[in-house]
C-alpha cells in the first residue's frame, strides 16, 4: 500500500510539472497568429477646468510671481520623499529664489497606504498656521519610517514655534482642513502623489493650469515645463 501511495503521488508531481512547462511555453511562444495582444491606452490626465486658488495653502517665493506650480503629496509617500529633498531644492533654486515661479503645497495623505498619513499632514496643517510649514514638512520627510510615532516633541526645536499652541492645534483642531484639501484633490481626480499641476497664475493668486504631471519626475522635466511657461506667457495647455 505504501508503494501504491508513493507511485501516485509521483504521478501526481509529474502532472504538475508537465502542465507548468507547458503553460510556460506558450508563453514564451506568444500569442497564437493571426492574434494580438493589445494593452488599453491609459488616458491623459483632464485638466481642472476652473482656476486653483492658492488662499490657504503653504507657499515658496514670490506672491508676485507669473508661473506657479502646486504639489499634492503625502508625508510617507517615497516618490514624494524624493522630490521633496532632490527635486525641490533645485526648482527652489532655480526659480523659486529668483521670483519666477510660486510653489504652493497641498495635503493628499493616502492613508489606505500609509495609516500615519493623516496625522502627518495635521501636524504640517498646524505648523502652517504659525507660519512655520516648511521646517515642519521638512522634519516630517526625514522621519525614518511609518513605524516612528509623531509626537509634538519631534517639533518643538522649530524657531518661532508656539509649542503650546502646536500641541492643542495637533489634537484635532487640523482635521477639518486635511479632509477638505482631501475632498478638494477627489474632486480634481488626484488619486495618486506626488501630481503636480503647473501654470500660470492671475491676479486673484489662482493657478491656471495648462499642465499636469504625476510620479517621480526629473529636474529636467520640470526645468522644460517651467522655461516654456516663463517664456511663452500663453495659457494654453503644455504636451
Amino acid at each position: 500500500m505504501q508503494r501504491l501511495v508513493s507511485l501516485s503521488v509521483i504521478a501526481a508531481c509529474a502532472s504538475i510539472a508537465w502542465l507548468a512547462l507547458s503553460v510556460r511555453s506558450k508563453l514564451e511562444q506568444g500569442p497564437a497568429p493571426g492574434k494580438t495582444i493589445t494593452r488599453r491606452p491609459t488616458p491623459p490626465h483632464e485638466l481642472p477646468r476652473t482656476t486653483l486658488p492658492l488662499g490657504d495653502a503653504a507657499t515658496l517665493g514670490d506672491v508676485g510671481a507669473k508661473v506657479g506650480m502646486v504639489v499634492y503629496s503625502d508625508f510617507y509617500c517615497p516618490f514624494c520623499a524624493r522630490f521633496a529633498k532632490d527635486t525641490m531644492p533645485e526648482i527652489v533654486k532655480r526659480y523659486v529664489n529668483s521670483g519666477k515661479v510660486l510653489l504652493a503645497f497641498r495635503h493628499l495623505p493616502l492613508e489606505a497606504f500609509h495609516p500615519a498619513a493623516k496625522k502627518a499632514a495635521e501636524f504640517a496643517e498646524c505648523g502652517r498656521r504659525q507660519g512655520q510649514f516648511w521646517p515642519i514638512h521638512d522634519i516630517l520627510f526625514a522621519v525614518p519610517s511609518a513605524a516612528t510615532p509623531l509626537v509634538p516633541s519631534m517639533f518643538e526645536q522649530v524657531p518661532g514655534l508656539n509649542t503650546a499652541g502646536f500641541r492643542e492645534c495637533v489634537g484635532g483642531q487640523a482635521t477639518a482642513a486635511i479632509e477638505r484639501e482631501i475632498r478638494i484633490a477627489q474632486e480634481l481626480g488626484v488619486s495618486g502623489t506626488p501630481t503636480f499641476f503647473l501654470g500660470k497664475l492671475n491676479d486673484k493668486r489662482e493657478l491656471v493650469v495648462n499642465r499636469r504631471e504625476s510620479g517621480a519626475m526629473p529636474i529636467e522635466a520640470f526645468s522644460a515645463a517651467l522655461d516654456q511657461l516663463l517664456a511663452d506667457g500663453s495659457t494654453s495647455a503644455l504636451k
